[in-house]
């Protein structure tokens, strides 16, 4: 030691040894994550929720795929791939069942129904949002098919257009809404609302049900 120079406290000394400790410890822990996280990977991917689309479509439009990181996985990414992707899914959640398993919970639109319109087919939603276009009505069995008020344009991505824009059709949803509370006597395999005054039914795809207009449903529900 150098003559005048200060000998370094013991407590400075202490908090130097400490924080040497300290930093080794985190670069070692650090270095123990680095080399732990990659061996957590995708072993797996479990669909709960849906019945109008399969978990295999689901799981596509996740990205996620057998073999990918586990702590990789954009949890958001997911939800807005599988949103875009899925017409009829309406809410998503993604979690992680650790060691190795992604768990994707969907819940689906409610109440969807599909129409005919210029030679095709579309589903949409109770709101008139149309979700897809198809060729033949096979692919929307599990839905209602409904007839509606006549239609000036139906793009998939958007809602209804009809030819009367400032037509009442609220008997609509008020009719919809007491089938739906309303046990028939048969499958209801079609409503046809085109006419305010001149509603009515087709069920098990062969009896006609007239209920003329939009009152008194629960009655002539009763009676049917």
């Amino acid at each position: 030691r150098r003559k005048g120079q200060k000998k370094a406290s013991p407590q400075l000394m202490r908090s130097v040894r400490i924080g040497i400790l300290v930093s080794g410890g985190l670069v070692f822990v650090i270095g123990l994550i680095l080399l732990i996280l990659p061996m957590f990977r995708v072993g797996s991917v479990e669909v709960n929720g849906c019945s109008y689309t399969t978990a295999e479509e689901i799981i596509t439009a996740s990205g996620i795929k057998n073999g990918d990181e586990l702590f990789a996985v954009d949890m958001q990414k997911v939800v807005g791939q599988v949103l875009e992707q899925c017409p009829y899914v309406d809410k998503v959640s993604v979690s992680v069942s650790f060691p190795s398993k992604v768990i994707i919970t969907v819940e689906e639109r409610k109440n969807v129904m599909y129409t005919e319109f210029d030679g095709a087919f579309y589903s949409l939603d109770a709101g008139y949002y149309v979700l897809e276009e198809s060729q033949g009505e096979t692919a929307f069995s599990p839905f209602l098919h409904i007839t509606l008020p006549s239609i000036a344009s139906c793009t998939v991505g958007s809602r209804i257009r009809f030819s009367d824009p400032d037509a009442d059709l609220s008997y609509i949803a008020t009719l919809l809404e007491e089938l739906r509370g309303t046990t028939l006597p048969g499958e209801l395999t079609r409503v046809d609302v085109s006419g305010r005054f001149s509603v009515f039914l087709v069920l098990d795809a062969k009896y006609r049900v007239k209920l003329g207009r939009v009152t008194e449903i629960p009655l002539k529900l009763q009676l049917c």
